[in-house]
């Protein structure tokens, strides 16, 4: 399934960002990595733009970020395609 989710800046953590470029969000997953080398929800940060869609659950499994392959990629490299200017769309 695809669809799109809006970033939103959550208390739980600060924006990422550099002087020369804008803050970027997430959109409110906490992962785990699994034997397989798949990202897993590990839970919903509370009001995030993942919880409030209810179309995101523990223990899903993220295959995609807007089209391109996320499953066993490094987890850092997934979280960067998970991250973008507050209010932009990613689809998963």
């Amino acid at each position: 399934m695809v669809f799109g989710l809006k970033r939103k800046a959550t208390a739980e953590k600060t924006p990422i960002f550099s002087p020369d470029q804008p803050p970027e969000e997430g959109i409110g997953i906490i992962f785990k990595v699994g034997g397989n080398g798949g990202m897993y929800v590990k839970s919903l940060v509370e009001d995030g733009p993942a919880a409030r869609s209810g179309m995101i659950m523990v223990g899903d499994c993220l295959l995609s970020v807007d089209g391109k392959t996320a499953f066993g990629k490094p987890t850092d490299k997934v979280v960067r395609m998970l991250l973008g200017p507050f209010g932009s769309e990613v689809g998963l």
